[in-house]
């Protein structure tokens, strides 16, 4: 009897700590470690760069998902943002998939205003063939010089389809530009909602070339230097993708073939087919600073939009409600942090987290492929985009987008076909969200020292290297 009694109090106490376990938890007294930590030490990238033969393999199954355009969505309910990144984490890979996770309608169908769209760029490009022959001239009609993007290339209630999303409720119309997009080395410091360090202010984001190793060591030790930002909590991140063996200066698209004379193939170049030496350097770049976001994709200057999606849905995901404003710039671009913090200072935080502004571009003229030209690298045929110009856009040396409208560009991009020219495809969504571009006076693509004292907030290296003193981050 007695060893019963001392069994049921065995049992008895063992509940009793299990229930104050639980209590603890609930209360958030215990700390779990999640499979977040473990994606941080972005092992499937360490994974890939252990030997040559890991890394061609790696970039082999990579290929073979780049190839994808659309990911089965998951049946269960989710939303966009996710709330918590660990719906990210895809075991395939152990690495975070930004491919957008939400609920579909068991009802919900392929877009038809897609088909609509094809054959109205197929008119449009037959009418396009014979016009040219006749006149040289691109025609009129059909709505080509028309202003109404809203058919490119399907026309949705985005207000409606975003608000859905955000909210778990199943949407009735599939996404038609959801590729899996694998964030291969993440940085720790920036845009981590477990991290207690003060909540920056702004997250600079750099978008860098893969072989620009010279330019990103150039900002760091420029305007990214902390004594230029007193008072002020900022995170950079440069983002990127990767080098692929073997690459190629031609590419093909829509029976045209382009090829890139860029300083991207000058260095592929020099680094040789097998770009597995360059990459164990970007790896240890990335250990020695912690600053590089690095994507699945081929870092090509026609995968530059595929580069901005990829860095719009880390963005949403990763830092929401943490910062209310986000600064993108080339990677041949300073800021000038005394003014930044200005701007920044002049406006209200709900004013920024609903802001854009940039340098809105003149031109917007859509440039066609030419005969036997291989050169040139903007060009669009009419059956890609069957418009003569494109909607208002930035020019893509630097521009600000505020926290609300990030995730719903990352929402919206799900939705619209991309097209190469990245500008113009933010562009183009900006458009679908009914969204006025604000010019901004204070970024430009060749700002003078004069302009820089009236609050200009970027420039240019080849002005910086003659005006700049880094040591107060001003003008000499």
């Amino acid at each position: 009897m007695l060893q019963i009694q001392r069994g049921l109090i065995i049992i008895s106490s063992v509940c009793i700590i299990y229930l104050v376990i639980i209590w603890l938890s609930s209360i958030k007294l215990i700390v779990h470690h999640s499979p977040l930590y473990k994606i941080n030490e972005n092992e499937y990238f360490k994974n890939c760069i252990k030997s040559k033969h890991s890394w061609i393999r790696c970039t082999k199954y990579l290929n073979l998902i780049n190839n994808q355009k659309i990911i089965s969505l998951d049946s269960y309910s989710q939303r966009w943002p996710p709330s918590s990144v660990t719906y990210l984490i895809d075991e395939r890979l152990h690495s975070f998939n930004l491919a957008l996770h939400f609920s579909l309608a068991h009802n919900a169908t392929d877009s038809k205003d897609e088909d609509l769209y094809n054959k109205f760029a197929d008119m449009v490009s037959n009418s396009y063939k014979q016009e040219e022959l006749l006149t040289g001239m691109e025609p009129e009609y059909m709505g080509s010089n028309s202003t109404d993007y809203s058919i490119f290339p399907q026309n949705l209630n985005f207000s409606k389809l975003i608000y859905d999303i955000q909210n778990a409720i199943p949407i009735h119309t599939k996404p038609i530009n959801n590729p899996e997009m694998f964030a291969l080395r993440v940085p720790k410091s920036v845009c981590r909602s477990y991290n207690n360090e003060l909540i920056p202010n702004l997250i600079v984001i750099i978008k860098s070339s893969v072989y620009n190793f010279e330019y990103r060591d150039r900002a760091r030790r420029t305007f990214m230097q902390k004594k230029l930002w007193p008072n002020f909590s900022v995170q950079f991140v440069f983002v990127l993708g990767i080098p692929m063996e073997n690459e190629s200066n031609s590419f093909r698209f829509d029976g045209n073939t382009y090829v890139l004379d860029t300083k991207w193939w000058r260095f592929s170049k020099h680094y040789g087919s097998s770009k597995w030496p360059f990459v164990k350097q970007l790896s240890l770049e990335a250990d020695l600073y912690d600053d590089l976001l690095i994507g699945s994709f081929h870092d090509t200057y026609y995968n530059l939009t595929k580069k901005m999606i990829f860095c719009l849905r880390w963005l949403s995901a990763f830092c929401p409600k943490q910062v209310p404003l986000y600064l993108f710039i080339d990677d041949d671009y300073d800021l000038v942090p005394k003014n930044v913090i200005t701007f920044y200072d002049n406006n209200t935080e709900d004013y920024l987290r609903n802001m854009n502004g940039g340098y809105i571009r003149s031109s917007r003229t859509v440039f066609r492929p030419m005969v036997d030209e291989t050169s040139s690298v903007w060009a669009m045929t009419v059956k890609e985009f069957p418009w003569i110009s494109y909607p208002p856009y930035y020019h893509g040396l630097t521009y600000v987008i505020g926290a609300s409208l990030v995730h719903r560009l990352a929402i919206a991009s799900a939705f619209v076909r991309e097209i190469r020219i990245d500008d113009a495809y933010l562009g183009i969504l900006f458009n679908k969200l009914n969204i006025t571009l604000v010019h901004l006076n204070i970024i430009g693509p060749s700002l003078t020292k004069k302009d820089i004292m009236s609050g200009g907030i970027n420039v240019h290296h080849k002005i910086s290297k003659r005006i700049m003193n880094w040591s107060s981050g001003m003008p000499k």
